[in-house]
């Protein structure tokens, strides 16, 4: 099953399609490779060991509830939890301590020195209510989300996201957005013409031989959506 939790996911599909769900602290460019701020306004590297993270002013989840710096304390100590089982642990098991200095300010100490560590900010951020939990699974719990779009259906082969009114982001270009899993030539062309209505590019790849499922979309209203389907 694609995994859409952003702590657990690993595959390239998933990776894009929970990016849409929850926004992260910083991005990587993908041109540049440049770390850009997102959800965080700047970040400031106090010592090589200390890094101090400002978050934009106003933030909030998809359900209307402030984002502030206790979700990100709760979603950095998340990841690092047994329980949860993220195979990401690893890449944080280097911090000291996640501490927040005011309600928008989180301070993350390490270890010892890591000089990539702003890209290890790329982490995207759960509510603090939901961070003991596995999100977007088929029959768990609505998913709170932080990011651009919300999840709104979830049936085995189809994924349907809407989008969330209060991203800081602003309205994306495409306010409803679906993938799909197809099987076959006769699924692709209803698909094609089902996503074609709601003026979703479809690009096709069939050269790889499992099933899967996936999309790729900045959240700015500059660029476009496009739907990616894979057949089997």
């Amino acid at each position: 099953m694609l995994q859409l939790d952003p702590r657990r996911v690993t595959d390239a599909y998933g990776l894009k399609i929970s990016r849409l769900l929850f926004a992260s602290l910083v991005t990587i460019d993908p041109q540049s490779l440049d770390v850009v701020p997102d959800l965080a306004e700047r970040v400031t590297v106090v010592s090589p060991t200390v890094y101090r993270v400002l978050l934009r002013e106003g933030l909030r989840f998809s359900d209307g509830s402030t984002l502030d710096a206790d979700d990100v304390i709760a979603t950095y100590r998340s990841v690092v939890d047994p329980s949860i089982h993220s195979p990401h642990a690893r890449n944080y098991a280097r911090l000291q301590s996640v501490i927040a200095i005011t309600s928008r300010t989180v301070e993350f100490t390490l270890r010892e020195a890591h000089a990539t560590f702003l890209t290890d900010l790329e982490l995207p951020i759960v509510r603090a209510e939901d961070a003991s939990a596995v999100l977007g699974t088929k029959d768990g719990p609505a998913t709170v989300s932080s990011g651009p779009y919300v999840l709104v259906r979830r049936t085995t082969g189809h994924l349907s996201l809407r989008a969330n009114p209060h991203w800081y982001g602003g309205r994306p270009i495409h306010p409803d957005v679906s993938f799909v899993v197809v099987r076959d030539d006769v699924d692709l062309v209803v698909e094609r013409d089902e996503l074609a209505e709601h003026r979703v590019e479809v690009r096709v790849d069939a050269s790889a031989g499992a099933e899967a499922v996936g999309g790729d979309h900045d959240p700015h209203p500059a660029d476009p959506t496009r739907a990616c389907l894979r057949r089997g």
